[in-house]
């Protein structure tokens, strides 16, 4: 027996191809539209990362300051961690980013060689303080479209050190000497390897 299959019409051939390329089309613009948003999810991410890495790291170094002015006033040392965590929370409010604290085990009098930048053993000359944003204190960084892709947080911290020493010779180009007390502003910020020198008193707020 013979079976005489229908050929295909040229229009119902053409309508097949179209709906294949139409359903391939589909499946494309779907899967580059998941990488747009994977790769704007990574940019917004991981610019909010950075700006909350920025903000610790502010804070941690205003509260280093605030230790470090308490220890040279001859404070007891939980009044020096007192104000460096009340520093910190002037600087990164709990109400405006959350706890970033576990309280004053992250405030350490220590003592700092500014020749090797390291810790040493000895009479504390120095503060160092530990802000973080993390499970330890149940407050990490949310994500938002990275969230999609499985990445719900991010822990951050920051740490500072800020510490007192004899500078030695301080000449008037590398730095600021002064014969009687030097005062500067809470918001003064003094750069790296820049000598300020008095042969009275230092005051900061």
């Amino acid at each position: 027996m013979k079976i005489n299959r229908p050929e295909a019409k040229p229009d119902q051939a053409l309508s097949g191809f179209v709906s294949q390329e139409r359903g391939a089309l589909t499946a494309f613009a779907l899967f580059g539209l998941a990488t747009c948003c994977m790769a704007a999810g990574l940019a917004v991410d991981v610019t909010n990362l950075y700006r909350q890495k920025e903000n610790l790291t502010l804070a941690a170094d205003a509260a280093a300051q605030a230790g470090i002015v308490a220890l040279l006033q001859k404070k007891a040392t939980l009044e020096i961690q007192a104000a460096a965590i009340a520093a910190a929370e002037k600087n990164a409010p709990e109400i405006l980013v959350g706890k970033v604290t576990s309280g004053v085990s992250d405030v350490q009098l220590v003592r700092f060689d500014p020749k090797t930048r390291t810790l040493v053993s000895g009479a504390p000359n120095a503060v160092q303080v530990t802000l973080h944003r993390d499970n330890s204190v149940r407050n990490p960084v949310g994500t938002g479209l990275l969230r999609f892709a499985g990445f719900e947080i991010f822990e951050v911290s920051a740490e500072s050190v800020a510490y007192f020493a004899q500078p030695g010779d301080c000449t008037s180009s590398d730095g600021l000497p002064a014969k009687g007390e030097v005062t500067l502003p809470a918001d003064n910020r003094v750069g790296a390897d820049y000598c300020v020198q008095s042969q009275t008193d230092f005051w900061m707020p």
